[in-house]
């Protein structure tokens, strides 16, 4: 280990100029890889946030500035899905540098508590408690055999390419189900035999 240290008291440089590379993990912690970094070491989520936050304003991605510079990149397109279409990009449920760097520092836990549905759209279609929506299920099915056994990605699709997506492949599934490329709507595309519940009219 080198003595010799640089910038933030790290020997990174100097390592790098004699070959030794060390994944930004060792020291920051991850939780989208669940490595815990060192004790009293920013996460990698705060650390690049907020020294980043009064520095990024420019990216290859005009609508969403500095988001884009990381995440993930134009080429891979997050913002291909309903809501993008409908005029809203990232910040408007992220917030902006700013807003990420303060979350943070209040002790949000990034990659592990994010935005949720149920904010914008209510209660009725929030994610299931202490759950993101990638692993939230259906719970509020008219017939109670439903719920709790399908995936709401299963039929909105994935964070930031719901359906309709502007991403061709993204609507595969629903093109192929339902000859159209709306979220899947339709229950009986999957459910071939299911009997839903007698309508009760008042």
């Amino acid at each position: 280990m080198h003595h010799l240290f640089c910038l933030s008291g790290t020997s990174l440089a100097i390592d790098r100029g004699n070959g030794i590379l060390h994944p930004c993990a060792e020291c920051h912690s991850d939780n989208a890889l669940g490595l815990p970094g060192q004790s009293g070491v920013e996460s990698l989520s705060m650390a690049m946030h907020n020294f980043h936050k009064d520095k990024v304003n420019i990216s290859a991605d005009p609508d969403s500035p500095e988001c884009y510079n990381c995440h993930p990149g134009p080429k891979t397109g997050f913002l291909r899905g309903s809501m993008f279409r409908a005029g809203l990009s990232c910040k408007d449920c992220h917030g902006d540098m700013n807003a990420m760097a303060a979350s943070l520092n209040s002790g949000r836990q990034p990659w592990l508590q994010e935005p949720g549905c149920g904010t914008c759209h209510g209660s009725k279609f929030q994610e299931n408690a202490n759950t993101l929506f990638r692993d939230s299920v259906l719970n509020n099915s008219r017939d109670s055999l439903m719920s709790g056994k399908i995936y709401c990605e299963a039929c909105h699709n994935s964070p930031h390419a719901e359906f309709t997506s502007s991403g061709t492949a993204d609507n595969i599934i629903p093109q192929q189900l339902q000859g159209d490329s709306y979220w899947i709507w339709n229950c009986y595309v999957c459910h071939t035999d299911y009997v839903p519940p007698p309508q009760v009219h008042m």
